[in-house]
Parts: C-alpha cells; structure tokens; sequence
C-alpha cells in the first residue's frame, strides 16, 4: 500500500523494521509462501526511498539481502508513561510481562537454571516468586511444574496495560525472555525499551544474542544470561 501510495501521490517512503518480514524467527516456512513473500519483500523495497530497523544484527541482515544501506533507529519509551519505581516488604517477586511463544519466547530455560538455584539456596515462596502476566501466561505453569519449580511461579490473568505498569514497577527484578532460536538475534523488543523506563534491575534470559547482550551491558541495566547455569549463576 506504501508503495502504491508513493507512485501515486510521487512522494519518497521509507520502510520501517520494526521486526523482519520473511526473516522472522516465527515465519511459517511452508512452500510456498517463503518464495512468494521473499519476492514480494525484494519487489515493494526496491521502490523504498530508505530502509530502518532497530538493531545491527537486523542492518546487517537486511543490508546483505536487499543489496543496500539500512539505518537505525532503536525502539524507545516515553517516560510519561511510566509509574515511579517502589519498593516494598515481602518476597523477592521477579515479573515477566508479554507474550508467551512455546519453543521460541518461552520460560523453559530460565526454570532451568531457577532450578539449580532453588535447590543451591532453599528457596521457598516465602523468599522468592516469579509472576508471569499476559498472552498465553498459562504456559508458564506446565513448564515450571517440569522443572519442579512450581511453587515459585504464579501465571496471571491479562491486565490492563497501566495495572501491568504500575505491578512492574512494584518488582523487585523484571525477566525479559529472548528468543530461543538464532534467527531471533537482534530483534530488541519494544519491552526491553519498556524496563529501560521502569528502572528496575533487567534479567534477559536466552539464546546469544549479541545485540541484547550489548544493549544490557550499555544501559548497566541488569545481566544477560543464554544457559541455565548463568541463571544460576546471577
């Protein structure tokens, strides 16, 4: 439509990444619809005046498959928007908010490693929870009873965006789960952006990831952990 629209009206359009087209780690890769949508994507582009997406791995991946320059302009938050951190009595309560993706965004890993944890130091619901709310939270509960990590986890309802806020910002940690997949490399959520702004302590948990890995340590915002044993290890 951008396209069309710019032939129509003879204006410049950028195309903006804020995720891949056909290099989505989630991208259904049944034939033909990879070869139809890779001819699409080379077919709209080539009429763009510029290209942006968010991170370097995604420029540099772009850039190899559509035979020009891609800039970047990172994800972001608005600082209005954000409630005041607290802190408050009571168990250490860690949160992760977003979306569930079984084999992709899921907590597999990170109970893993809460595994080992749980075991090394006693840990009991008294001391430490980890709250999941949002789409597909109940994922989360199969996942932490095969880890046997049951009782630390709670899976919540959907709330509204500022309730979900304001129970971030009550946190003592946030969990950010990466992608597990190397094709997610580089795709720096708007969350990420989101935690920036709550100012509580990130936990980042998945496969490497150079560009999250680097973002983390930048901002000195948390740690970055791609096994289990750094889970355990934090």
């Amino acid at each position: 439509k951008h396209l069309e629209l710019a032939k129509e009206f003879n204006l410049p359009w950028v195309a903006e990444y804020r995720d891949p087209w056909t290099g989505m780690h989630t991208y259904p890769k049944y034939w033909p619809l990879p070869v139809m949508d890779r001819w699409l994507e080379r077919r709209t582009l080539a009429g763009a005046r510029g290209v942006i997406t968010i991170s370097k791995t995604l420029a540099r991946q772009l850039s190899e498959k559509l035979g020009r320059p891609v800039d970047i302009i990172e994800n972001g938050f608005d600082p209005d928007d954000m409630p005041p951190p607290v802190s408050q009595p009571g168990p250490f309560v860690m949160v992760h908010a977003g979306t569930l993706y079984r084999g992709q965004r899921d907590p597999g890993m990170f109970f893993a490693g809460l595994k080992i944890l749980k075991d090394k130091l006693k840990l009991s619901a008294a001391r430490f929870q980890v709250q999941f709310v949002g789409v597909r939270s109940e994922m989360a509960t199969g996942l932490a009873e095969k880890h046997g990590v049951s009782d630390l986890v709670a899976a919540l309802k959907r709330e509204p965006y500022d309730d979900v806020l304001r129970r971030q910002s009550r946190a003592a940690a946030l969990l950010l789960l990466g992608v597990n997949d190397p094709m997610g490399g580089g795709v720096l959520t708007g969350k990420l952006f989101e935690y920036f702004g709550l100012r509580k302590p990130i936990l980042a948990a998945g496969s490497p990831d150079a560009d999250l890995e680097e973002m983390i340590r930048r901002t000195r915002t948390g740690h970055f952990v791609a096994d289990k044993w750094g889970v355990a290890d934090v």
